[in-house]
C-alpha cells in the first residue's frame, strides 16, 4: 500500500478512502479544494495501483496498514475520514477496531454487515430468482 499526501502537515488531517476498482485519483477534483485547509492522506489500496502491482487480500489487512500509518505518523488521531464503497467498508473496520481516533467519519455506499447464517438461504433465493430470467 502506498500513501499520497497533499497540504500542510500542521493542518487537521483527513483520510480519503477510494472505492473498489477505483484509484486514489478519484479524489483529483476535491484535493485542490481541501489541501489549503487540511492535510490529506490518501491510501492507494492494494490491487488498485497501476504503478505498483499488488493484490488486495482483505478489508482487515488494508485497515491494519492504514492504522499503522496513522499510529506512526499522526499520533493515532485523524480529524476526519471519508470513505466510499470499499473505502467506506474499510472506514467501518477502522471504527470497529477502535485503535485510532477519528473525530468525524463520512461513509458513502459502505457495506456494514454480512448475512452470516443467512448466506445459504440468500444464495438459494438469488439463484432461484435469476434462473427465471432467460440469458440475453
Amino acid at each position: 500500500m502506498d500513501f499520497k499526501t497533499f497540504g500542510n502537515q500542521k493542518n487537521p488531517s483527513l483520510l480519503l478512502l477510494h472505492g473498489l476498482a477505483m484509484t486514489w485519483k478519484s479524489f483529483d477534483e476535491i484535493v485542490p479544494l481541501l489541501m489549503d485547509d487540511y492535510f490529506l492522506v490518501i491510501p492507494v489500496l492494494d490491487g488498485h495501483n497501476p504503478d505498483n502491482r499488488s493484490n488486495f487480500q482483505t478489508v482487515q489487512e488494508e485497515a491494519e496498514k492504514i492504522e499503522k500509518k496513522v499510529v506512526d505518523d499522526f499520533d493515532r488521531h485523524l480529524s476526519g475520514v471519508l470513505g466510499f464503497s470499499l473505502g467506506g467498508t474499510i472506514a467501518i473496520e477502522l471504527l470497529t477496531r477502535n485503535k485510532i481516533q477519528m473525530d468525524r467519519v463520512i461513509l458513502d455506499g459502505a457495506c456494514a454487515s454480512t448475512p452470516g447464517s443467512l448466506s445459504r438461504p440468500y444464495a438459494s433465493m438469488w439463484i432461484s430468482m435469476l434462473s427465471k430470467f432467460s440469458p440475453l
